[in-house]
This record gives structure tokens, C-alpha cells and sequence, in this order.
């Protein structure tokens, strides 16, 4: 079963991607991955060319496995990897669909109320005609990247790309265009299955924190309140209501907030039982942490500070803790052992 927080694998390819997000509504049967591509390049200014990207985008479950179907080892496809063929013209879009279509061009999965359509995909025949009027191929599932194609194996139906690390596909999965453009990449809230009674309760992916300048980004997701991790230098993250965080931009005047002057009082942002301490310049109100001997500072609306913690926001001080140290155990394992080759697209 894909979960939040694991790794998984394109099918039919060795692309892996890690799973930031998975839709719990049956109608939505999508996961949100993040993968990376591009490459660092200087010329003689030191300017960077094409930097390395960090892409967020969604991804239909049945695009994915937690099994790779290549021996990554020996680069070639292991045994028991199945798949079907279309020796039709290619369809240009594939996904969820309220009706079923035909059934001679995608596999049909039942999703809810709604379908799930995977295009069969070319065979190795029909792939000549395609790398004959484009180099470039794209891989199903994947909206954001057009591959340059390096070798094609006819006897294995295997594509390799130019690209480093070497990524490697089926010939079932390879596609002409973007077929699931109209999926949409990312998108700043992500729908729950469950309708609250409370407006606006959906988590935001990204977000800022209502009456102020803390722009935040999700960590563990909850049907009403969330794990938020501030966007700084660094690890700063506490349990935030969703209907407190909003993705619209925050109209607050940033000034300039290393001239700050300190006041003698602690505040609390909507009565949350995290502590910021109060400075000022120009007659604007920051909320400050200090995080590792640095001083991080943010705008804040004055109605929104409190001098106390309110009391139906106690319990947030325990909230899912044991969730919490998990998430920050597996943070600091990861960041200890990042993989030194980001992917690279020649």
C-alpha cells in the first residue's frame, strides 16, 4: 500500500518518487509526488543555468508501484512485470473519467462513482513511427518532463533515456504528449474524503498563516488541524488549525525586519501555544523565534496576537506527539543520507 512518507516507483520504469501526499477520497484516487530534475551548469559569470527543481505534481495510484519492475542492479525489466499493448492510434487523454470508455484503448479501473482510464499504450512497431517525429517521449504519469530518447531495445520493448541517473521505461507506459495535462500539477489544497462542518478545513500544501507574514508548508496532514513546518533556515514547525491558514498572499508591509527592536513581552499568533517574542520597527509588530542562535521574524496583524494561550487551545501542546518525533526521527535520518545524484536531464 503507497503511504505518506514512502517511496515509490513509476510503472513500468525505474523513476522513483517519494509520496508527499495520498488522497483518502475513493474519487480522487491520487498521490502527490515530488522528484527532481535538472542540473547545474556555470558559465563564465558564475550565473547558474538550469538549476536543479524540486517538482510537485499528482499522481493517479494506478501509475504507481512499491515494487520496481526493473532489476535496478542489471537495468532490465524482472520477469514478472505484465503489461498490455495498443496497436491503435494513441488517444490523447487518459484519467478519471465520469463514463467508461472504450475498452480497446485503456485499461478501465472503477474509482468511486468514476473510472480510472490507462491508455494501453503503443507497441514496439508504433514506437518507431513516434521517435520519427520526436526525439522526445513522455512517460505516463509524469506531466512535467519530456525525455530525450538515447537507445530503444526492440527485443526487450525497453526505452532508455539521455538522461543521468539513467532512467529506463517500457514501451507500454511511453506516451506522445502530456496525456494527463488536464489533471492539473500541484495544487495548494488537497481534497479529504471527509466533509467537515467547518469552512475551509481542507489542509493548504502551502500556504501563509492568516494575519501574518509566516508563509508555512505541510507536514502531516489532519482533517482539522495540521502539522506546519515555517518556511526558514530552520526546522520550526508546530499544530496549526487549516481554516488559520490561507493561500492567499498576506497583504502585512514587510519593512525591514533586521532593524527590529525587542519588547519586553511574549505573544501568542491566534492563542496557538507557541511562543514569539514581540519587536517592533516603523510602527509594525513582528513575532520573532530564535532558532539556533539566529532571530527569525515575521509581521503580524494586531488583532490576531494574544498574550496568552486560549484555553480550547491547550491540548495542542501534546497534540499527536508521538506522530510529531516520528516525523522529525525520519527528517533527520533522511537528511543525514541524501542521495548525492539529483536527477539530470542532458
Amino acid at each position: 500500500m503507497i503511504k505518506t512518507g514512502t517511496y515509490a516507483y513509476i510503472k513500468g520504469t525505474n523513476i522513483e518518487v517519494g509520496i508527499r501526499r495520498v488522497s483518502i477520497d475513493p474519487n480522487n484516487p491520487y498521490a502527490q509526488c515530488v522528484f527532481r530534475y535538472g542540473r547545474r551548469k556555470y558559465k563564465k559569470n558564475k550565473s547558474r543555468v538550469n538549476p536543479i527543481k524540486q517538482i510537485l505534481q499528482k499522481i493517479p495510484l494506478h501509475c504507481l508501484t512499491q515494487q520496481c519492475d526493473f532489476d535496478l542492479r542489471r537495468g532490465r525489466l524482472k520477469h514478472n512485470f505484465t503489461h498490455t499493448t495498443l496497436e491503435l492510434p494513441m488517444p490523447r487523454k487518459e484519467g478519471l473519467f465520469d463514463e467508461q470508455h472504450d475498452p480497446n484503448l485503456y485499461d478501465i479501473y472503477p474509482c468511486g462513482s468514476k473510472f480510472m482510464h490507462i491508455m494501453k499504450g503503443p507497441t514496439a512497431e508504433h514506437l518507431f513511427d513516434l521517435l520519427s517525429q520526436t526525439p522526445k517521449l513522455y512517460v505516463f504519469g509524469l506531466q512535467e518532463l519530456n525525455l530525450p530518447v538515447k537507445i530503444f531495445d526492440t527485443q526487450s520493448g525497453v526505452c532508455t533515456f539521455n538522461t543521468t541517473p539513467k532512467w529506463m521505461a517500457h514501451v507500454s507506459v511511453l506516451r506522445r504528449t502530456c496525456t494527463m495535462a488536464h489533471l492539473g500539477k500541484h495544487t495548494n489544497r488537497w481534497p479529504h474524503a471527509v466533509v467537515s462542518p467547518y469552512m475551509n478545513t481542507t489542509p493548504a500544501e502551502i500556504g501563509f498563516m492568516q494575519g501574518t507574514g509566516i508563509q508555512v508548508s505541510l507536514l502531516i496532514q489532519d482533517e482539522r488541524i495540521s502539522y506546519y513546518k515555517v518556511n526558514a533556515d530552520a526546522l520550526i514547525a508546530f499544530w496549526i488549525p487549516n481554516e488559520l491558514v490561507t493561500t492567499e498572499t498576506q497583504c502585512i508591509e514587510q519593512g525591514h525586519a533586521g532593524d527590529v527592536k525587542p519588547l519586553e513581552k511574549d505573544i501568542y499568533l491566534h492563542g496557538l501555544p507557541t511562543k514569539f517574542r514581540a519587536y517592533t520597527n516603523n510602527g509594525i509588530t513582528y513575532a520573532g523565534l530564535v532558532h539556533e542562535k539566529k532571530l527569525h521574524c515575521w509581521p503580524v496583524k494586531q488583532e490576531y496576537i494574544s498574550y496568552s494561550i486560549h484555553p480550547e487551545r491547550e491540548y495542542l501542546k501534546q497534540f499527536r506527539f508521538n506522530d510529531v518525533l516520528t516525523w522529525r526521527c525520519d527528517h533527520k535520518r533522511r537528511t543525514q543520507h541524501q542521495r548525492a545524484y539529483p536527477i539530470a536531464i542532458a
